[in-house]
């Protein structure tokens, strides 16, 4: 006999400074407060409430506004950080956390639900209810939600009972007691329809709202199912495997209307969005299925949410200037490659970038071995006839000089060192300077930072 299927298990977190500085300098994350073990609120305190309700990309870019540092805040002097460090400015899609100590999320269209692990689960939709907690303070394992009906489904850490709340009055409108634990489950769009597999290789199918019909029994399945999901309409319950097989079951008749193969399998991972199949292999490759024409997708659709361990990010919104704090500098290094007109640096951050030295352009770095370029305190680099200003003050104050220099098209790395006093108090810049190229010593224009 085969183990119990198991919900997907998320990805290991891959920690980087950003996220670790973004926590550090904000000093809070979502999800916090206490919780609320016996009771739904529409105004109840935790993540989803420091937003107004709306939409799940107006409360991504609230929770951006709270936790990302004012991009001006590059003109503060540094007090108290380690040193060296240097920060890189770039425009780049923005990667938020949401939440912490997430269980499970769900999204639809435009909005989000996440259960926590203090049993608490954060609402993120139009309508009023912000925060619901199932009874007795059990904690929630897996969520459907069907925003446009107003509907949430919940599944209990027991794995043996679903809940279905009403968001429109923050209320709990069925509960479902299941024989056998509940390996995953889906609510279907219009909230009137339950789907779920169970441990014992069972699909099943019933209303959503008790009416006495309880659930119909489909089929005995023969391998671990990784997910279940509705069609976009709701009349197709769709259900993928382990090995690959994507059944889709035609509700409420209960037969099956056709039967595809995903390729690559198998698979520890599979999550149906809509009328799109998402997999990862067990190799850890992701495959992409396209459930109207049948077939592969190119390439698999962005992923807008991410929960790596216990973390829900958000990633999306249009571009914007970025800000990373890197700890650490290399001492910056020069070679002329006269022949072929180009300039390598060894950057701060240890990276190794040429340019021509005729337009400043990035390029690839020549073969062999350039000539020594000497670099001043001021970092102009010379060679002979040759002078570059590799990098330039931007900004003076305290006994300190902010430098900056331009990598590439609106990027940028920039570092304090101590220096002269200025003879007389200095105004910040409006912005970070768009020089004609990475040599200019003077702005062709400004990128604001507000």
């Amino acid at each position: 006999m085969m183990q119990s299927p198991e919900t997907c298990s998320q990805p290991a977190l891959r920690a980087t400074l950003l996220l670790v500085f973004l926590l550090l300098l904000a000093g809070c994350t979502a999800g916090h407060g206490p919780p609320r073990p016996h009771a739904s609120d529409a105004s109840a305190p935790g993540a989803a409430s420091a937003v107004a309700p709306g939409s799940l990309q107006a409360f991504a870019a609230a929770r951006a506004a709270e936790l990302t540092p004012s991009l001006r805040s590059i003109f503060a002097p540094p007090q108290g950080l380690p040193q060296p460090f240097f920060l890189v400015l770039s425009r780049e899609v923005q990667e938020t956390p949401l939440a912490d100590r997430v269980l499970a999320h769900a999204a639809d269209d435009a909005s989000l639900a996440f259960a926590r692990e203090d049993g608490g689960i954060g609402i993120v939709s139009s309508w009023p209810c912000r925060s619901l907690a199932l009874p007795g303070g059990a904690r929630a394992v897996a969520l459907s939600l069907a925003a446009q009906a107003g509907r949430l489904a919940a599944l209990d850490e027991g794995n043996h009972t679903l809940r279905v709340f009403d968001l429109t009055a923050c209320g709990e409108l069925a509960a479902h007691a299941t024989p056998t634990p509940v390996a995953t489950m889906a609510l279907s769009p219009d909230g009137q329809t339950i789907g779920y597999a169970d441990a014992a290789y069972g699909l099943w199918a019933g209303p959503a709202i008790a009416t006495g019909q309880g659930f119909a029994s489909l089929a005995r399945l023969r391998f671990i199912t990784l997910d279940v999901g509705f069609s976009p309409r709701g009349g197709l319950l769709v259900v993928v495997d382990q090995v690959g097989w994507i059944t889709v079951w035609k509700l409420p008749e209960g037969q099956i209307l056709k039967t595809l193969r995903l390729p690559g399998g198998p698979f520890q991972e599979a999550r149906i969005s809509g009328g799109t199949v998402l997999a990862r292999t067990v190799q850890g490759g992701t495959v992409a299925f396209d459930l109207a024409s049948a077939s592969a997708l190119a390439a698999p659709p962005p992923e807008t949410l991410t929960l790596r361990e216990g973390v829900l990010l958000h990633t999306g919104g249009a571009p914007r200037l970025h800000r990373r704090l890197s700890l650490g500098m290399s001492p910056m290094q020069v070679w002329l490659h006269e022949a072929a007109g180009v300039l390598t640096l060894r950057d701060v951050d240890g990276q190794a970038r040429s340019y021509t030295v005729q337009d400043g352009r990035p390029t690839h770095p020549p073969g062999g071995q350039g000539q020594p370029v000497t670099l001043d305190g001021q970092y102009v680099a010379s060679h002979g006839a040759l002078r570059l200003q590799i990098a330039f003050p931007l900004y003076k104050t305290a006994g300190m000089t902010l430098y900056c220099r331009q990598t590439a098209d609106e990027q940028y790395l920039l570092w304090w060192e101590a220096g002269e006093h200025p003879a007389a108090p200095q105004t910040p810049p409006p912005g970070l300077p768009r020089l004609s190229n990475v040599f200019g010593a003077e702005p062709a224009g400004w990128i604001p930072l507000d």
